[in-house]
């Protein structure tokens, strides 16, 4: 069964849109690789570009500087569709894309906050994805689409 890329993009967009959550997995200056859950949303119109934001003095934030190839993990709550996003990311210090960003997953920031307290400067991390794998495992299907 061949899934059609706009057909696996809108369905990691439901999958992100109702979670609110990935696993991002970034490598270290010793290329060991890290993961870390992230609140993670879609700005509208950019259906390729992942966002989250992050304190500038995190270590993943080092990182995808220094490493900019990054994997993120999502899936539905039973498992049911996995997807495994490759893309290349980068740090942006914008403050009218941060709070566009804030504005559509500020209620999934629960977690931040309290890891980060009153924090007064963030900064986005926007992925844009050149490579998705979608999979639903309990039929066998497995779809890969390539920007690259």
């Amino acid at each position: 069964m061949i899934v059609k890329r706009e057909e696996i993009l809108t369905r990691l967009e439901e999958v992100v849109d109702t979670t609110r959550f990935g696993l991002l997995v970034t490598v270290d200056g010793a290329r060991v690789p890290n993961a870390r859950w992230m609140t993670v949303g879609f700005l509208k119109g950019q259906h390729r570009d992942l966002y989250t934001v992050s304190s500038p003095q995190d270590r993943k934030v080092e990182e995808v500087r220094a490493n900019p190839s990054v994997l993120w993990v999502f899936s539905r709550k039973d498992y049911r569709e996995v997807f495994r996003v490759w893309g290349r990311a980068q740090v942006i210090e914008n403050p009218a894309l941060l709070g566009e960003l804030l504005e559509g997953i500020a209620e999934a920031l629960e977690l931040f906050w309290k890891v980060h307290g009153e924090l007064e400067e963030f900064v986005v991390i926007e992925t844009v994805i050149t490579r998705l794998e979608y999979e639903r495992p309990r039929e066998g299907v497995r779809e890969v689409v390539s920007w690259e």
